[in-house]
């Protein structure tokens, strides 16, 4: 009663309700700050720890102070400053501790961290009585002293307790409310503890309403800003919070597997897949435990995944469970990843029944047949029998080709299903691939056998109806016999194989037995095919290429690619016997596609952008891949779309036109050219020429070789080349061998030829051989050098045939001490190959060796890699080709044809000897200083350039102020200045068709044929310029110039050295106007000109703008 007297009696009831209000905010602030302050860990729980102490404490001291002042005992009634600071300072002090003290371990820390609380309280309002002067005696009751201190503690507890339950949607509120309680009950019953007896008021202390105005205007100031402050912060924090957990929610949305993220036990947060997969909405889980749903999740570690089963609507389903710790958390939250394996499980399964049986009929496939073989043999009783079976489908591929591959695999499912129901128990079926098929019984007899066999072929041959169609197959069985055939499990297998091949090639048996006899040339094809895959992994494969070349201009034009495979014997295999077996087994593709790669890879190395020429074949064409395929050659290789040409035959195109023209039409889209090749061989050439813009044709070499029999191949080549030109389609004739051909084809207009007469296919081939065509013109074509044919280097010495014995060669070499070499001829005496000494002398020196080869064809021994020359090319070509060649020897030697023919043989080492008296006969009208050619050279070379009616640029190169420098820094000097101009002049021109020559003093000739004699010109400036300023003096290189006696002796300031050049440029319409004096006027006039320009220049006078007698050298000048 004296607690409610008390409150109803001594207080003023605005200021009670003004300090209540300043108690409920505060206490809801207070409590949300406790909840953060559990939340956080670090420094951030201590940041916000300070704060919350700031703001609970300023709650107890606001709402204490409003409600002394609330107070009214009837006596005056003063405050001391010092100890009001102090339950200021304890109020924040001791709810700090209070806050620190609930975040500790433990359940009841929320609890005991209130109860600290509680005492804080009530020390600050004992403290802030104690501060309290009235003109009176207190006096206090102790009872009321203890319940108001005891109901303090008590709530202090009960609020924090509630305000820590995170999983009571109302626990703020409840400890919010309990908090009030708990100040309210201590605030009235102190207050009712006491009893004042009234005095005169003591000195020194505030009184009256002096002390009541100033501490409600420090009250309510603190309060206000410590509230305002505390209240800003948390809604700050609860934005931030909102925010955080959008994002938290958008991240776990957007994965596939479900996720869930749990606070102490408890899910904050999980996305709709996981909600789905436990069956139940997300908010239901909100506030949830996952282990209710997945066993042993919270047992999980940081970074532990385990597999598990969800419970969900009475069903286990299999899942992946992952866990991860937020560590930003203070390792409260746990992030789980719950993963559906239902689909992986059913995918392993499904994997793991494809492994083991065929996807399309469902038939045990080859790796299971071989485990089921393997174990019958291992569990067959004794004098018990198994028979293979190896089934083929016959006319299956017809169906595939008139109804398509969809009722074609139809077909192989009913027969599958049938072949399956005729098995009896033990018997077993499964299928190889495509439409072959593999069985296997046990028999005792061949009877028993043939009667399995015969039960398969009628369950295949019966009519089947497929989209109102009937169809039909035929069946070819082969089998063999375990252990009577073959022990082991391949050659089972194999033998089996064989029989089927034989009934499939019998008119009259469906099914073989294997016979130990069989066929060898399917024998043979298998140990090509066994050879093939060996010599594909080893890289027993070869590229040879053969030059084409240009009729008009005589130059090389690419390089047709051939591959050549050696056996381990060291001999080579032809093509036509291994390359139709890689076609039917399928491995031309990856052979195919190692030819195509190899060569790209190697033309791009070579430093001549020659075209390389590659032939496809019909199965690669037939790939859908092929222009892929292509691409990525080209991009891995770096080679040049425009330097690839892929060869195709009509056999090719007519097989399916117009998937094959499809193919044909991305891979030009690449950039490569295609060529027709091997044209009118075929059935339609004409309409597979007008199925596709080919770039090129091919006449084939049969018509060449044709040619001298009579006039049809004439009327064909003359009909296909006019056909060519009429379709604006170059053309190349293969296999030209002779003279009399070439001639023939640059009469008619051929565009490029190749053949054994511009040289056999090499593996390194001479790229730096730019006329290969052994014509008069095309020997007329070198203007630095005499040319002549080979009559001076042949060696009349007889040949033997392939076929001869190993014996004769060695008898002629032991009669002829002097002979070096014998070539080896064909039936049409026709070069393939040559023995030489040297070589076969170590062959011979094994023991018994000479016994074992005597009666062996002398193939056995020659080499197939040697050089053959036309009688008609030039000393300087064949001395090209020998250069050329890394494996040519000095004391070896090589063959002369006529005709492409055995002629003769020709000696290295009179090919050296003729070449070095040819350059001694040059070097008598060389310069003396420099070694180019002089003015008679210079001479002749004008002189055969009018001859041959060639476009060039003639150039006429000066030194300019190189008389003041050879008088200032001595002729020695000028000397090397001289040198340096013949080494720059000779880097600058392509010296196969290019020709620099010394005039005399510092006067040169330079004749370029080469097109792109611009940046020769300027590559010629930069580099003499670059050179020339080692020859300077430094104060002379840092002017810029130097000073030297003039013609008449005075000192005069000369710019550092420079090239004039006077150019005329040579065009084939007027060259009948001009000779070679008239030509080096021209160029010497051009000179002139360009000296008038300061520095070096460039004055050109182009010969098209002459007129018909004299000239105006005043075309074009400029500086460079």
């Amino acid at each position: 009663m004296r607690v409610l007297s008390c409150l109803t009696e001594d207080h003023h009831f605005g200021l009670v309700a003004l300090a209540a209000l300043i108690c409920l905010l505060g206490s809801w602030i207070t409590t949300g700050l406790l909840r953060r302050v559990r939340e956080e860990r670090g420094v951030a729980q201590a940041s916000w720890m300070f704060l919350g102490a700031l703001a609970g404490g300023a709650t107890i001291w606001c709402t204490h102070f409003v409600a002394m002042i609330a107070y009214r005992p009837g006596v005056g009634v003063a405050y001391e400053p010092l100890l009001t600071g102090v339950s200021l300072a304890i109020a924040i002090l001791g709810v700090g501790l209070a806050l620190g003290g609930a975040t500790t371990r433990g359940r009841v820390a929320p609890a005991a961290g209130g109860a600290l609380f509680g005492l804080a309280v009530a020390a600050m309002h004992f403290v802030g009585l104690a501060a309290m002067a009235v003109e009176g005696v207190v006096h206090w009751s102790n009872g009321y002293v203890a319940a108001s201190m005891i109901g303090s503690v008590a709530f202090g507890a009960i609020a924090f307790q509630m305000a820590a339950d995170v999983q009571d949607r109302f626990a703020r509120l409840k400890g919010a409310a309990a908090m009030v309680l708990g100040i309210v009950c201590l605030h009235f019953t102190a207050m009712a503890a006491m009893t004042i007896i009234p005095f005169a008021a003591a000195d020194g202390v505030l009184t009256g309403q002096d002390a009541q105005n100033v501490l409600a205007l420090g009250v309510a100031g603190v309060g206000l800003l410590v509230l305002g402050a505390g209240a800003a912060s948390h809604v700050l924090d609860r934005q931030s919070h909102a925010l955080h957990s959008e994002r938290q929610q958008y991240l776990i949305e957007s994965g596939v597997d479900g996720m869930a993220i749990e606070r102490d036990g408890v899910v904050i947060a999980a996305n709709e897949v996981l909600a789905a997969l436990l069956g139940v909405s997300r908010e239901a889980l909100i506030g949830a435990s996952l282990e209710q749903w997945v066993e042993d999740a919270h047992r999980l570690g940081d970074g532990s995944v385990a597999q598990t089963v969800l419970r969900s609507g009475g069903e286990e389903i299999p899942v992946e469970l992952s866990a991860r710790r937020d560590q930003t958390t203070g390792s409260r939250t746990m992030i789980y990843a719950v993963r559906d394996l239902r689909a992986r499980m059913a995918q392993e399964r499904r994997i793991a029944h494809l492994a083991r049986n065929d996807s399309l009929t469902g038939l045990p496939n080859r790796a299971s047949f071989l485990e089921r073989l393997t174990r019958q043999k291992q569990t067959a009783a004794e004098g018990e029998a198994l028979a293979l079976f190896a089934l083929d489908l016959d006319r299956f591929k017809e169906v595939n080709d008139l109804y398509g591959h969809a009722v074609g695999d139809q077909l192989l499912c009913i027969i599958a299903e049938r072949m399956k129901g005729v098995l009896r128990e033990g018997e077993f079926i499964a299928r190889q691939g495509g439409d072959e098929f593999l069985a296997l019984a046990s028999v005792s007899t061949r009877d028993e056998a043939r009667a399995v066999a015969e039960r398969l072929r009628q369950a295949v041959i019966q009519t089947i109806t497929i989209e109102h169609a009937d169809l039909s197959c035929g069946a070819s069985i082969g089998v063999s016999l375990w252990p009577q055939d073959a022990q082991d499990v391949s050659t089972l297998i194999n033998n089996a194989d064989l029989a089927m091949y034989r009934a499939k090639a019998s008119l009259t048996q469906d099914v073989c037995f294997y016979e130990a006899d069989m066929d060898q040339a399917v024998r043979a094809r298998r140990r090509v095919t066994q050879a093939l895959r060996e010599a594909l992994e080893r890289e027993q494969f070869e590229l040879h290429y053969q030059v084409q070349a240009s009729v008009e201009t005589g130059k090389a034009t690419g390089y047709e690619v051939l591959l050549r495979w050696k056996n381990d014997e060291g001999r080579y295999i032809s093509p036509a016997d291994f390359i139709p077996v890689a076609e039917e087994t399928g491995l031309i593709l990856p052979i195919g596609e190692w030819v195509l790669r190899q060569a790209c890879r190697q033309a791009a190395a070579w430093a001549e952008p020659h075209r390389i020429a590659v032939n496809l074949s019909p199965v690669q064409l037939s790939h859908v891949d092929l222009p892929r395929l292509v691409h990525q050659i080209l991009m891995e290789t770096g080679l040049a779309p425009s330097r690839l040409e892929l060869e195709i035959t009509e056999t090719a195109m007519i097989t399916d036109m117009e998937r094959t023209t499809h193919v044909l039409r991305q891979l030009k889209a690449l950039g490569v050219t295609i060529a027709m090749d091997d044209f009118g061989t075929g059935y339609s050439s004409l309409s597979t020429l007008r199925a596709f813009p080919f770039d090129k044709i091919k006449l084939d070499r049969s018509f060449m070789s044709e040619l001298d029999g009579g006039p049809q191949s004439a009327a064909i080549i003359r009909a296909v080349l006019a056909l060519g030109e009429s379709l604006h389609i170059p053309v190349l004739a293969e296999g030209v061998e002779t003279l009399e051909q070439l001639s023939f084809l640059r009469d008619q207009g051929c565009d490029e030829v190749q053949g054994y007469l511009l040289g056999r296919p090499q593996e390194l081939p001479a790229l730096d051989i730019d006329e290969v065509l052994p014509s008069a013109e095309a020997q007329q074509n070198g203007l630095n050098e005499e040319t002549g044919d080979l009559s001076a280097l042949l060696v009349c010495q007889p040949a033997m045939s392939a076929e001869r014995p190993v014996a004769e060669m060695l008898e002629a070499f032991r009669l002829q001490a002097s002979l070096n070499s014998i070539a080896v001829l064909d039936t049409d005496e026709r070069p393939v190959g040559i023995v030489h000494r040297n070589l076969i002398s170590g062959a011979l020196l094994k023991p018994f060796a000479t016994e074992l080869l005597a009666r062996k064809p002398i193939s056995r021994l020659m080499s197939s890699d040697f050089l053959a020359v036309e009688l008609g090319q030039s000393l300087q070509q064949v001395s090209r080709l020998l250069t050329s060649r890394a494996r040519q020897r000095i004391e070896e030697d090589f063959v002369i044809t006529l005709a492409g023919r055995y002629h003769g043989l020709g000696r290295v080492i009179d090919v050296l000897r003729l070449i070095t008296e040819m350059k001694i006969q040059q070097a008598r009208h060389a310069n003396p200083l420099t070694l180019l050619p002089g003015n008679v050279p210079i001479q002749q070379c004008l002189t055969r350039l009018l001859q041959q009616k060639r476009e060039a640029l003639i150039c006429y190169v000066d030194i300019d102020n190189f008389k003041p420098f050879n008088d200032l820094y001595g002729y020695a000097k000028g000397d090397e200045v001289l040198l340096c101009l013949a080494h720059c002049l000779n880097e600058s021109v392509d010296p196969s068709c290019d020709f620099v020559g010394h005039i005399g003093g510092d006067d040169f000739l330079l004749v370029l044929t080469s097109t792109d004699w611009e940046r020769r010109i300027e590559q010629l400036l930069q580099e003499f310029h670059r050179r020339c300023r080692l020859f300077y003096r430094s104060e002379h290189l840092a002017a810029g110039c130097f000073i030297a006696s003039s013609r008449e002796g005075h000192e005069q300031r000369y710019p550092l050295l420079a090239l004039s050049i006077g150019a005329v440029r040579l065009r084939a319409q007027n060259i009948e106007q001009l000779d070679a004096g008239g030509l080096a006027a021209l160029a010497s006039d051009a000179k002139r000109q360009a000296k008038q320009e300061s520095g070096s220049s460039l004055y050109l006078i182009d010969s098209a703008d002459l007129p018909a007698a004299g000239h105006k050298p005043s075309l074009t000048a400029r500086a460079l």
